[in-house]
């Protein structure tokens, strides 16, 4: 009498077993695909200790990252909330991986450091969301990584306008701040001030704006960078010999900081380089034969610095336009091979006056002369013909 006939309905036993089968069955899929990830993730810190990882370790750890990520999005029994966690997880390797190119992976993990904070900014609160896999290109994910790092490096959070960076709906190149006060190139205008037609960044303006701290070597990677001004700061430690390796710069300002050391050497091979300030420092030695090699097989032109003889930290400079002391007055050197010019000009009330200038801008204008009579003689040319 206790035996259930065929015909009694089905106890609810078997259904709850099947339940409790799928159950396991998902859990145990998920911890395979996290066991994977982690996996993962433990080749590639191996690693920490070689600073950056090779070409051929990235590609093997990115091949493992896409083949999981590739096994998940297949998956019928994921769920939705299982692929966002892992596509998350995903981009954040990826993104790490990219940044080793640019910063050790040690730095980058290490909880604390300016690149971590840079690195866990971009993954967590940056509202742009820079996504590899979603047509974000490498240098717009890099430049954004080395603007944070600036801020977290340098003190962002007490900077005069420490709403410069960090804007997280907006591309970097419209990173700046602008009171329409100012004078001169930049009008009032601080932070990122112009970029190319590839939205790479070309001009950063960050006078007095209360940065204090060491540059990291990372800012030369902004490697489209012509304006790099950065006076009237905090700036101490060693002027980064990688700022060398920026060839597009043109003009590079310093003066008025607390750096020590030497002029790098690696700036002479900026061949581009028109503008080199360095003066109101606590540099010391001779600056580099290749920086004033560069005046006479580049463009450059204008050299400050601390070369004074009545100064107790004069350096030796033997093509510096300009030296300056300790109380940061300047004055312009004489020329060995061409005198000051005097010229005669004209005011408001056409009382003529004498004004002496320079031989380095006397010779500029007498260039721009000569090419003017040039043009000129060039279009009679051309009327006559």
């Amino acid at each position: 009498p206790l035996r259930r006939r065929r015909s009694d309905p089905p106890t609810t036993n078997s259904s709850s077993c099947r339940v409790l089968a799928m159950s396991i069955v998902l859990v145990i899929f998920a911890s395979g695909l996290l066991w994977h990830l982690n996996r993962s993730m433990q080749d590639a810190s191996k690693y920490d200790n070689d600073d950056l990882l090779t070409p051929k370790q990235k590609q093997l750890t990115e091949i493992s990252l896409l083949r999981i990520s590739a096994e998940l999005s297949s998956s019928k029994k994921a769920t939705v909330d299982q692929k966002m966690v892992y596509d998350e997880h995903t981009r954040a390797a990826h993104i790490q991986l990219k940044l080793a190119d640019v910063s050790s992976l040690e730095l980058l993990r290490q909880r604390g450091t300016p690149q971590n904070h840079a690195y866990s900014w971009l993954i967590d609160d940056d509202g742009l969301h820079v996504d590899l896999d979603k047509g974000d290109t490498n240098s717009h994910l890099i430049q954004r990584y080395i603007l944070a790092l600036l801020y977290f490096t340098l003190g962002g959070p007490q900077w005069k306008h420490s709403d410069v960076f960090l804007k997280e709906q907006q591309h970097e190149c419209h990173w700046m701040f602008n009171d329409g006060e100012g004078t001169g190139h930049h009008q009032g205008r601080m932070g990122v001030l112009d970029c190319n037609q590839d939205m790479e960044i070309t001009n950063l303006f960050l006078v007095e704006n209360n940065l204090a701290g060491s540059l990291p070597s990372e800012l030369r990677y902004l490697s489209k960078l012509t304006n790099l001004d950065l006076q009237h700061n905090q700036l101490q430690g060693d002027i980064p010999e990688s700022l060398g390796y920026i060839t597009t710069l043109n003009y590079l300002g310093l003066s008025k900081n607390q750096f020590e050391g030497t002029v790098p050497i690696t700036i002479g091979g900026i061949d581009a380089l028109e503008q080199l300030l360095v003066y109101g420092n606590k540099l010391k030695g001779t600056v580099p034969e290749s920086i004033c090699k560069l005046k006479t097989t580049g463009v450059f032109f204008n050299l400050w610095a601390d070369c004074s003889k009545s100064t107790t930290t004069s350096i030796t400079c033997d093509c510096c336009s300009v030296c300056c002391d300790e109380q940061h007055k300047c004055n312009p050197v004489e020329n060995k091979k061409k005198k000051d010019v005097v010229v005669e000009t004209t005011n408001n009330n056409n009382n003529k006056t004498k004004a002496e200038i320079p031989a380095v801008i006397a010779a500029a204008l007498e260039q721009k002369k000569e090419e003017g009579e040039q043009a000129t003689t060039s279009k009679a040319r051309l009327l006559r013909s």
